[in-house]
């Protein structure tokens, strides 16, 4: 059965392709989608089913990663952040630095998204960004996931439970709720609906705000 993959979004699609058709996530027209050459016809599979492995290797040590900051931010939130003051507050500074790299990764990937679906990159540009797109979409995921689990870290260490409504803190909850959110619609755009996708990004979008107003007050 023939495949074909969405170059912006990696949707694939089984199956002869209508000239009429357009991606379920992203709305990109059938034209722009790339064929899936089988394993037994291409000369690289080999090659490419190496690549694959690591790629699952790498996103199994990122979920990994994720799994265990987490459980571990969890536990300095319920034994220290909500009865006393951590001994190791400053180590804030770096879970938060490590925090907007990981979010400028994703506001990246969006922004090259969006760059793709509008045709506002150049053709010259066009197969480099479809590169750098794939490699993006690859690791969208598990990145997401690590930005969770750093949130989690990042909050235990310097939430301030008896000043929950100074500024610093308020911009940093609600930058969580929206994180959270544009995760819940991450996963639900699985179902392939355009809705989940497009509030996937706007959520995401909407983050940088309050996350950048974070930064800046202390």
């Amino acid at each position: 059965m023939e495949k074909y993959r969405c170059p912006v979004c990696g949707y694939i699609n089984e199956g002869p392709m209508p000239l009429d058709f357009k991606c379920p996530r992203c709305n990109q027209p059938a034209s722009e989608f790339i064929k899936i050459e089988e394993a037994s016809t291409n000369k690289n599979a080999g090659t490419k089913t190496e690549k694959n492995l690591i790629k699952r290797i790498c996103k199994a040590l990122i979920y990994t990663i994720a799994i265990i900051i987490g459980v571990l931010g969890a536990y300095v939130f319920i034994v220290y952040t909500i009865n006393a003051k951590l001994p190791f507050r400053n180590f804030g500074e770096f879970t938060g630095t490590v925090l907007a790299v990981l979010m400028g990764y994703q506001l990246l990937f969006l922004l090259t998204m969006e760059g793709m679906k509008r045709k506002i990159i150049p053709e010259s540009m066009k197969n480099t960004t479809m590169k750098f797109t794939k490699f993006f979409h690859e690791f969208h995921m598990c990145v997401g996931t690590l930005i969770v689990a750093v949130i989690i870290q990042h909050f235990a260490i310097n939430l301030d439970v008896n000043n929950l409504l100074n500024p610093h803190n308020l911009a940093g909850c609600i930058t969580v709720l929206l994180a959270l959110t544009a995760v819940i619609f991450g996963i639900m755009r699985k179902r392939n609906l355009q809705v989940f996708t497009k509030a996937h990004y706007i959520i995401g979008f909407s983050t940088i705000l309050p996350f950048i107003v974070h930064m800046v007050i202390k």
